[in-house]
């Protein structure tokens, strides 16, 4: 989730590369759509996920499930998959544009805080308005944990704590603008020496310590070095070359997501899914559209989710997809309400 003008200097330096500007956006439209409506179903479903740590009860459960409801067997466990996306995005699209410019650190640092800072502000700070409403002071730890949360910092202190869990993806983005500082300079060689040391750390590590860095940086390095390492080479690919890459990346998902040995790989394996078809995909206007409204989108579909099964469970059963597509629906005009009345002005 990066701003338009990074994706306008993509668009002048990518054309006939890898990535144009509307590949891009479309490739985020498409994460979007998929990370809301994940975000629900999983919820909702009998089928879980291994996004942050592996279990083989929810591999067990998928494969129990898929042929009685398929849809909903593959958005609740693979959805999750869709994340690895942004990571590749943002290392992609901060070395296009920052990849060979001089750097005055603290001023970058500061400037991509704040624009985090700045997204997360008004819906976090409803979120403590309400609780202090509801709850008073009763609750001092969970209220700390808010504003740390907001502070983007509680995925190093206590990810456990992230209330909506949605949210840990901005702690992590903040960590990989400090990442991309370090790594910038560094060799394609060292990039996947890193991506090989993430991958080690969530394949060998204990459950709690794969959980842990899951939710940091560390646990997420081959997407995010893999669009640093494409960014730097002018790659074209053909026709063959996308058929390929399609089997490939689907075969890699599904492979990757049964073992604990390898399921944090399963993102890569959906980004080469994406990139066979961006083409494709760039030529739908409303992904184009949702993309460009990602980030808002992102921010402001977990309280519609909240607002959302709040009513709906008070009311009767919900089915899980149509739930997910409701939520999706009713969130994209609170996002451009939100893009247009808030980011527009302090963005």
């Amino acid at each position: 989730m990066y701003d338009d003008r990074t994706e306008m200097i993509m668009e002048k330096k990518t054309a006939g590369g890898l990535m144009s500007r509307e590949a891009v956006s479309a490739l985020k439209g498409v994460s979007i759509i998929c990370i809301v409506l994940h975000n629900v179903v999983h919820l909702l479903s009998e089928v879980k996920e291994c996004e942050f740590s592996f279990s083989e009860a929810p591999v067990q459960t998928f494969m129990e499930s898929f042929l009685r409801i398929p849809v909903e067997s593959v958005i609740s466990f693979y959805g999750w998959v869709v994340v690895s996306v942004f990571m590749f995005a943002s290392g992609y699209g901060l070395t296009v544009k920052y990849g060979d410019r001089p750097i005055m650190a603290t001023r970058w640092i500061w400037e991509h805080y704040k624009k985090l800072f700045l997204l997360l502000l008004p819906v976090m700070t409803g979120m403590i308005v309400g609780r202090l409403i509801l709850y008073g002071l009763s609750d001092g730890e969970r209220l700390t944990n808010m504003l740390l949360q907001q502070s983007l910092l509680l995925n190093i202190i206590n990810p456990k704590a992230i209330s909506p869990g949605v949210y840990w993806y901005l702690g992590l983005a903040f960590q990989f603008y400090l990442c991309f500082l370090l790594f910038r300079k560094i060799p394609v060689k060292g990039l996947v020496a890193i991506a090989v040391l993430s991958w080690g750390l969530t394949a060998f590590l204990p459950h709690d310590g794969v959980n842990y860095v899951r939710h940091n940086c560390m646990g997420w390095m081959p997407e995010f070095v893999l669009g640093i390492i494409l960014a730097r080479k002018e790659i074209k690919i053909e026709r063959a070359g996308k058929a390929m890459l399609l089997i490939s990346g689907l075969v890699l998902t599904v492979a990757c997501s049964v073992s604990g040995y390898t399921f944090s790989l399963s993102g890569i394996g959906f980004i080469a899914v994406l990139l066979s078809i961006k083409d494709y995909l760039t030529r739908s206007r409303a992904l184009l559209f949702i993309g460009s409204i990602s980030a808002t989108l992102y921010v402001v579909h977990p309280m519609v989710r909240s607002v959302y099964l709040f009513w709906m469970t008070a009311q009767l059963e919900a089915n899980p997809v149509l739930s997910g597509i409701i939520v999706l629906v009713m969130s994209v005009p609170v996002a451009i309400l939100y893009k247009r009345l808030w980011m527009s002005k302090v963005g």
